[in-house]
């Protein structure tokens, strides 16, 4: 007995996506924050769907051996008019705001750095890729303290990126970077950013702008179970329907749309399966 092309390319696609999935890439959200107002938004708020949260409230320590206490730099997110930022890095962000931290800013077209210990951003769903861009001073006493970007899926870090601010002589000079973490696979869910010396807290100063996350592309037909990923488990939710066991909500077996469940049907689901969408 023979077996047709099309089952053995649908066998093999199965065999290897019942160990992993692919996430569906869509379009970017960019998290500029220049709709909001300048001044305080508290300990924590919610933006573009992501809350934040665990602004900074930690100690810690700066590489000249000085201390703080989480009093000292502050728990509150901060809207800050950065037009003087903007003038100088015109490639940096999305004028005129920026998301800084801390206890205090200067209202009006400035540049006010606050003190950054940490952050937590849950994000409204599952996500393949993440950037922010960030801008902070380096030399002096920061020199040294390390920047860290966690990408979490159920509490568990899936990816990070870091960075290392630069320790040239002088102080307070200001600089600009962009950390990015991803994963194709199931995704994450939540993203961390810190600053640390040695094994501990730091807290340099710093603004962040253009938060970009993409999160899995829903419209594609062939995620059938439409939980942003084409895998094994869509594969076996169609079969499901298609015998008539059970349909995930909102779905039918008639996948071509013509008013008939057929054969038909079948074929162009796996075509779209082998496709990936």
């Amino acid at each position: 007995m023979s077996t047709h092309p099309r089952t053995v390319r649908s066998l093999s696609l199965l065999a290897a996506l019942a160990a992993s999935n692919l996430a569906l890439a869509g379009p970017a959200d960019v998290s500029a924050y220049d709709d909001l107002a300048e001044g305080f938004l508290g300990d924590a708020f919610e933006y573009h769907g992501i809350l934040y949260t665990e602004c900074n409230n930690v100690a810690g320590s700066f590489p000249s051996g000085e201390t703080f206490t989480p009093q000292d730099i502050g728990d509150q997110f901060i809207i800050e008019n950065s037009t003087f930022l903007f003038d100088a890095f015109p490639d940096f962000g999305s004028r005129d705001n920026t998301l800084t931290f801390g206890t205090a800013y200067i209202p009006g077209p400035n540049l006010s750095l606050g003190a950054f210990a940490r952050a937590t951003m849950t994000l409204p769903a599952s996500a393949s890729h993440a950037s922010v861009e960030m801008a902070f001073y380096e030399n002096g006493p920061w020199g040294g303290i390390v920047f860290h970007l966690d990408a979490l899926r159920d509490g568990q870090v899936v990816d990070s990126a870091t960075y290392t601010i630069a320790d040239g002589g002088g102080r307070d000079n200001v600089t600009t970077t962009t950390l990015s973490v991803s994963d194709q696979g199931a995704g994450f869910d939540q993203l961390k950013l810190y600053a640390t010396w040695n094994d501990g807290y730091s807290a340099p100063r710093l603004m962040i702008d253009n938060l970009t996350v993409t999160y899995p592309d829903t419209t594609c037909p062939a995620d059938f179970n439409a939980d942003g990923f084409v895998d094994f488990f869509d594969f076996t939710a169609y079969v499901d329907c298609f015998e008539g066991i059970e349909c995930p909500p909102g779905q039918s077996a008639d996948f071509n749309a013509d008013g008939f469940v057929d054969f038909f049907d079948f074929q162009d689901f796996v075509d779209a399966f082998e496709a990936w969408c």
